[in-house]
């Protein structure tokens, strides 16, 4: 094949998917971009007559809106995005953003631990903070059969959706996020999200 046949070729290929999965029924996929952010994902706008889900940016998160006909819009963070200094691991840098909120006991009792999460790939990484064996322990004992709240705050693994630390090295190694991805599968596309320059 010539360089020029193989030049046609490859325009004439579709463009790839805008997001890694088909949207769900009454929603359709968009890109959302935001310079000030630091963000790019695919973010899903659902109408379904009685409620509108939808996504916007604000100076430190990505934000899922839904609002029900004539009621008042309900608005919620699902990935905030943190500045990393330049002398700080991923640890420290998680260390300052989430332990100035916990209890001495949380400090004591609370680990930044590297979690696996099979999109991210080699060149991305994810952490979360649990709580070591005892405090885990007295947690659930506390709960009983209650779903406990997250035993490290916020921004700590939970026991009813999936939350986690993102940094992209090759990207922006001066960004990170904590990702809220929720109990189902969320309206964001979580596998594709881009720290801008």
């Amino acid at each position: 094949m010539t360089a020029l046949a193989a030049f046609a070729a490859l325009a004439a290929a579709p463009p790839p998917p805008l997001a890694s999965r088909p949207a769900e029924k009454d929603c359709a996929w968009r890109l959302l971009s935001s310079p000030e952010l630091g963000l790019e994902v695919p973010v899903q706008r659902c109408d379904f007559g009685f409620r509108v889900i939808d996504f916007g940016a604000g100076k430190t998160s990505l934000y899922q809106s839904m609002a029900d006909t004539g009621k008042k819009e309900d608005v919620f963070p699902v990935v905030s995005m943190f500045e990393k200094k330049a002398d700080e691991g991923p640890d420290e840098a998680i260390r300052r953003v989430a332990f100035k909120k916990l209890s001495r006991y949380q400090r004591k009792h609370c680990v930044v631990v590297a979690k696996h999460v099979p999109h991210l790939g080699l060149s991305k990484s994810a952490f979360t903070i649990s709580p070591d064996e005892e405090y885990a322990a007295k947690a659930a004992a506390k709960a009983g059969t209650d779903v406990p709240p997250p035993p490290c705050g916020d921004l700590g693994e939970s026991a009813d959706s999936l939350t986690y630390f993102e940094f992209h090295a090759l990207e922006n190694p001066r960004r990170f996020a904590f990702v809220w991805a929720g109990q189902d599968t969320p309206l964001f596309d979580e596998t594709r999200l881009k720290f801008l320059p």
